[in-house]
């Protein structure tokens, strides 16, 4: 990374989101993980911004996302709800 280079800020939106740095200049590479996952919930992650495509993988830790910085600061969200648990009908 070059000095003077413009930082912009990850947000990380969920419990568990972790990524080794807070700030990447545009066009690095960004890495988050996600190692919490239970296997009885459903997770949804996403992005607001529109100009950021996320590639997702798995490993033996988790999830694993990457996408390249823009030239704005982005927030990664995660979302979960238990799918194992039934749902009542409003009375």
């Amino acid at each position: 990374m070059s000095m003077g280079r413009q930082l912009h800020k990850l947000h990380l939106d969920g419990f568990g989101l972790e990524s080794l740095r807070k700030e990447y200049g545009a066009g690095e590479t960004v890495t988050i993980r996600f190692r919490l996952f239970a296997t009885d919930t459903d997770y949804r992650f996403f992005v607001d911004e529109k100009d950021v495509s996320f590639q997702q993988n798995f490993d033996s830790k988790g999830f694993v996302f990457t996408f390249i910085m823009p030239d704005h600061d982005v927030t990664f969200h995660m979302t979960s709800r238990n799918s194992m648990m039934a749902m009542r009908e409003r009375e």
